[in-house]
């Protein structure tokens, strides 16, 4: 194993327990789609799970990605995970407001599926109530949400693994009504985080 993955796979860790020991905020986008995980249905209380700090925020999914990317079939170019990574995590905070808005560790405004958790929440922008799904704890989240990505979103997620640095896969991800605003606001806005997260300490 190398000195990076090493690396990380202890700051995995370390994070698996201290979300444990504190909490983690409001919903955004439209429905998205794939297998759901084994759930109960049940509607939970909306419990904020992001934070005010952005910096410890990104660093933790940034990490439970990066592992989660490593793991997926098939595999992630190894040269291109942390871009993938950061390009993913980008993408959350702009759908979180920075995790200020993420709530049951939702983190890119996924509707429920059947058999899903969710919480009940109306979206800010069309003004409409939906049911959100609601994540048990911040592994599982960052595990399910990537494959709904890669799964839900193929075209997206084939030019987000050829170039991450690219809002090529933001731009797809309009397309395929992912998401209602301005192609180029968004884009803007993604990629404006992106270089925000690439100059964050590790």
């Amino acid at each position: 194993m190398s000195t990076s993955s090493s690396t990380a796979l202890g700051l995995v860790l370390l994070l698996l327990f201290a979300s444990k020991a504190q909490g983690r905020s409001a919903p955004a986008g439209q429905s998205r789609t794939s297998t759901p995980p084994v759930g109960t249905g049940r509607q939970l209380p909306l419990e904020r799970t992001g934070g005010d700090d952005f910096a410890l925020w990104a660093r933790e999914r940034l990490a439970l990605a990066v592992v989660d990317l490593a793991s997926l079939e098939p595999p992630v170019d190894p040269t291109r995970i942390d871009d993938v990574a950061i390009a993913i995590v980008a993408q959350w905070a702009h759908e979180t407001a920075k995790g200020r808005a993420e709530f049951n560790y939702n983190l890119g405004g996924w509707t429920a599926r059947s058999g899903d958790d969710f919480h009940a929440a109306t979206d800010r922008l069309s003004g409409r109530a939906f049911r959100w799904t609601a994540y048990p704890d911040l592994p599982t989240a960052v595990e399910d949400q990537i494959k709904r990505l890669a799964v839900g979103f193929p075209g997206a997620w084939a030019l987000l693994l050829a170039d991450p640095t690219s809002d090529a896969w933001i731009r797809e991800l309009g397309r395929a009504n992912y998401y209602t605003a301005s192609p180029d606001d968004y884009a803007r806005a993604w990629a404006s985080l992106a270089q925000e997260i690439r100059r964050l300490p590790r």
